[in-house]
């Protein structure tokens, strides 16, 4: 009787998250949404979870960027950028293998138009992460400092969006800084995760 009572108990309990997450509209089968690349340690429902704004995409994005996760050049100095983080869809998944396209201007505001300097691309891990090394980028054309951001998952469609830096005056008066496209961290390293609603 006893061990009956317990394992009741645990069902209920079970049964009372699952309709929790159900209410809130955040349970859905990952086979429905196509995304087998979700990773095995998703984060718990979070119905309050905010989405990353997206931003359009400019000519300053070429294709072809090589496989690196250094975008460190031989020759130019600048203020060392460590930043790492998630992309993760509003299923309660971190997505692995998403395909994560990074490229910025040089300390000078200069973008490479017939190399790969300061362009890169990457694939998340296994629990959706990602870690980059480069340097803080000038500002361009009356743009802030920022680091463009293509997230590519098969069977979707593209995601565009970038990473601004905190302090930069330039912030108020570039068209596409968002708050919520703040890298979180001090200015030689800090943490942007990416949030899909997938």
């Amino acid at each position: 009787m006893q061990f009956y009572m317990r394992t009741r108990r645990d069902f209920v309990a079970r049964l009372g998250t699952a309709m929790a997450c159900l209410v809130a509209g955040r349970v859905a089968p990952l086979t429905g949404q196509g995304l087998d690349q979700f990773g095995s340690s998703a984060p718990p429902c979070a119905p309050d979870a905010r989405l990353t704004p997206a931003v359009p995409r400019d000519n300053t994005y070429r294709e072809g960027a090589p496989l690196r996760t250094s975008l460190l050049e031989a020759g130019v100095n600048g203020t060392p950028l460590t930043l790492q983080g998630t992309v993760s869809g509003t299923t309660c998944g971190r997505i692995k293998g998403a395909e994560l396209h990074f490229w910025h201007a040089d300390p000078q505001g200069r973008y490479d138009a017939v190399g790969s300097r300061f362009r890169g691309r990457q694939l998340t891990d296994a629990d959706g992460r990602y870690r980059l090394t480069t340097i803080v980028p000038g500002a361009t054309s009356g743009r802030a400092p920022h680091i463009g951001v293509r997230v590519r998952i098969p069977g979707k469609s593209d995601f565009w969006t970038a990473i601004f830096f905190p302090n930069q005056p330039l912030n108020a008066r570039d068209p596409r800084f968002r708050p919520e496209l703040l890298m979180i961290g001090r200015p030689d390293g800090g943490t942007f995760d990416i949030t899909l609603n997938l």
